[in-house]
């Protein structure tokens, strides 16, 4: 699985891109983005030998913007060149647009808007979910896609240098290692079939005790990134800068996908400033098994996960659900659904109206617990989304 994970990615950017554009945002304001990065010298880094490096978080904003007189699009990830022929990437991809300006004003008419931190999936980057995060932004939201160093396939820094994974470091070797135990490949393949609580729990302490490295560390180091990034949000809220004010730090969601969503689940458990969070095809496991959420909660799943919502609702003490999109798989949540939609990774549903669900539910979600807004599509089953199965918890 862990190999999977890490080169997913480079097998399928190497293949050939089906779009070169996102989809439009669907909100009212325009969209601004930049990087920004952070030092929390609370905590060492744990991938390198030097007591003295600190560890660093890069993130990708976007954030609700005047469009003003002259602005320049954001590429999808700038200056590919440095890392395009480390990866493999396509040349494509210095062609895909986003909706997005370079570093524009806030839009002035907004004050104290609710704040998204994303974890991305394990061996991924903060880009590949840009049309949610613009989308989310188009309405109203400051969107920061931090990157976990050394576990990320890349993080780039606000000069648009990045820094890469280095398949051949030993903590990251020691993950790979693990995920190849034939036991692991089988627990692995079994998930699908398990339907009672008791099953699943079975396997997800299973797997957790064969991948301890990634399962546990990882994941701890993952929150931990989380929680420190809700502190500086706090500091950006109070210095000058572009966000100064604009933050309201009584209103922060977390959410990630894949493993970025167990260790949002994990954060939104040990911290009660994550006020509302979203789990993305991650599953539990780890530390997230004998814990509980109690901010509310929603467990947004593809086929792997169906029949799991039971035993992910068991863990929320608030408002929980638990949402399968039927005939998806793992990547379809993120932007190689529209980029890549004819791989043999993506489910059946077609990528273009994925994105749109995930766009919708996401938001519906987002809307409810943090913006005062109503979240119709979590009420039930929606007529216009035949293809979304719901589990609530009041």
């Amino acid at each position: 699985m862990i190999r999977y994970m890490l080169l997913t990615a480079m097998i399928m950017l190497c293949g050939h891109l089906a779009a070169q554009d996102l989809p439009l945002p669907t909100g009212p304001y325009a969209v601004g983005t930049t990087y920004l990065v952070y030092v929390d010298s609370s905590r060492s880094e744990p991938f390198t030998d030097d007591t003295a490096d600190y560890r660093e978080i890069t993130a990708r904003v976007w954030y609700p913007a005047d469009l003003g007189k002259e602005f320049q699009a954001a590429p999808y990830i700038p200056n590919l060149g440095s890392i395009g022929e480390h990866f493999g990437l396509p040349e494509s991809f210095n062609y895909i647009m986003t909706y997005s300006m370079w570093r524009v004003p806030f839009v002035d008419s907004l004050r104290q808007v609710p704040v998204l931190i994303f974890s991305h999936g394990w061996g991924q980057y903060p880009e590949h979910f840009t049309s949610l995060m613009e989308d989310l932004a188009s309405h109203g939201y400051v969107v920061f896609s931090i990157a976990h160093h050394y576990e990320a396939m890349f993080w780039t820094y606000p000069d648009f240098h990045h820094g890469v994974l280095n398949p051949d470091d030993p903590e990251i070797q020691k993950r790979l290692n693990e995920s190849q135990q034939p036991k692991a490949r089988r627990l692995f393949n079994e998930r699908p079939s398990l339907t009672s609580s008791d099953d699943q729990d079975r396997l997800f302490r299973e797997w957790s005790s064969l991948l301890p490295s990634l399962m546990f560390e990882s994941i701890r180091l993952w929150a931990d990134d989380i929680q420190s990034f809700m502190d500086h949000v706090a500091q950006m809220n109070r210095t000058s800068g572009i966000f100064r004010g604009r933050l309201d730090t009584g209103r922060i969601g977390v959410f990630g996908w894949s493993l970025g969503g167990i260790a949002s689940a994990l954060a939104c458990a040990r911290d009660y400033r994550c006020r509302a969070g979203i789990d993305i095809d991650g599953g539990l496991y780890g530390d997230v098994i004998d814990s509980t959420i109690s901010a509310p909660f929603m467990f947004l799943n593809s086929e792997r996960y169906r029949n799991y919502g039971p035993y992910f609702l068991q863990h929320v003490t608030d408002t929980g659900y638990a949402v399968v999109v039927a005939n998806s798989d793992h990547l379809n949540f993120s932007d190689y659904s529209i980029l890549f939609p004819t791989s043999d990774l993506m489910g059946a549903i077609d990528g273009a109206r994925m994105v749109d669900i995930t766009r919708e539910y996401v938001r519906s979600f987002f809307d409810r617990h943090l913006n005062d807004g109503y979240g119709s599509l979590l009420d039930g089953p929606d007529p216009q989304y035949p293809e979304v199965l719901i589990e609530m918890k009041p």
